[in-house]
């Protein structure tokens, strides 16, 4: 039912909803039928353009694929995340994304920098200070990329050491292979579709 960037779940044949965390040409699908939705700041870069997406601006998005589905996606901006991680936060690598739908909280983020894995700790327990239990964690999985202010395997072992957290919390983790799988403690791993 869903698409993160170009990442489906294996038993996602065609997605209802594409999330699209950022305008990096990796993270856009090609060939895409279904719903889109980015962020407004993203929306209109060229690798952006072609997608025709739904711009989201703050506030929550609704959608209803059938009578019993619902799905909410909101994204937060840096301000909002700094803000429940109890952080300054000026900005972050991608657009950070709350997906609600049949009773499970998806926390997506679909690439990082070096060092901002550790926020997603303090944004998780800044949710759960206000009753919001993120129950899936959907993240990047790196196996040595330069680039995103690390080297060698500096952000494959800060992903690792997010999922180690999460497990550790009863939230499920999910795999995108950014481009191969990484270490970590995967519940998921989703495949790439573009």
């Amino acid at each position: 039912m869903l698409q993160l960037d170009v990442w489906r779940s294996p038993s996602t044949i065609t997605p209802f909803l594409t999330v699209i965390s950022h305008s990096h040409a990796d993270h856009i699908p090609e060939n895409i039928t279904n719903a889109v939705i980015i962020h407004k700041y993203w929306a209109d870069r060229p690798n952006v353009k072609h997608v025709k997406p739904i711009i989201a601006d703050g506030k929550p998005i609704v959608f209803k694929p059938s009578k019993s589905a619902k799905i909410t996606v909101k994204a937060l901006t840096p301000r909002e995340v700094g803000r429940i991680a109890g952080r300054q936060i000026n900005r972050l690598h991608s657009t950070w994304w709350i997906i609600s739908c049949n009773g499970e909280i998806t926390l997506f983020i679909g690439d990082f920098n070096a060092g901002e894995a550790s926020i997603v700790k303090d944004l998780i327990e800044g949710l759960e200070s206000v009753r919001t239990k993120i129950t899936k964690l959907a993240v990047p999985s790196y196996n040595g990329v330069n680039g995103h202010n690390s080297e060698g395997m500096q952000l494959a072992r800060e992903i690792a050491d997010l999922t180690r957290y999460a497990k550790a919390k009863g939230i499920t983790t999910i795999a995108l292979p950014h481009p191969v799988l990484g270490p970590g403690s995967w519940d998921e791993v989703w495949i790439r579709y573009s």
